[in-house]
Parts: C-alpha cells; structure tokens; sequence
C-alpha cells in the first residue's frame, strides 16, 4: 500500500453516507460502511463493503491523506 505509507488505515472502517464518488452507499447491498483495503496496482487504496464483502470503490490519494490526518488525530 504505497510503500506502507497508508498500511495503517488497512481494516479502519468509514461510513458510507454520500450520493455519488467513493463514499456512496453500496451499490449491492446499500450499506453504509466500509474498511479500507490496501490497493492493487496503480490504486492506492480501496474500500470494502462491510455488509455484503464485494469491492466498493478505489479512493483517491487525497481521500486517503485526509482519512491518515483523521486517524492520526491532525485533522480538525
């Protein structure tokens, strides 16, 4: 995941309450949490369905550095 650069949001969950983008609900199952997973290929990170496990989207470098500021208590 990037050089462990974002191992330590791995398995941290986030709640799933946007209409569009990478925090939408899921599209199978309408859940409104996921966890982070680590990245394959060119993607740095994605996030997993807590509900039904499928894939639910890739997130973006600067979701990823905003989640990291969160969980490392930066973030206001």
């Amino acid at each position: 995941m990037a050089q462990d650069r974002y191992a330590l949001l791995v398995g941290t969950c986030v709640a799933l309450s946007g209409n569009e983008g990478p925090f939408r609900a899921c599209r199978y199952c309408n859940s409104t949490s996921a966890r982070v997973v680590s990245g394959v290929g060119p993607h740095l990170g994605g996030l997993t369905c807590n509900s039904c496990n499928r894939h639910h989207s890739w997130i973006s470098k600067p979701h990823l550095e905003a989640l990291l500021a969160k969980v490392r208590g930066d973030a206001a």
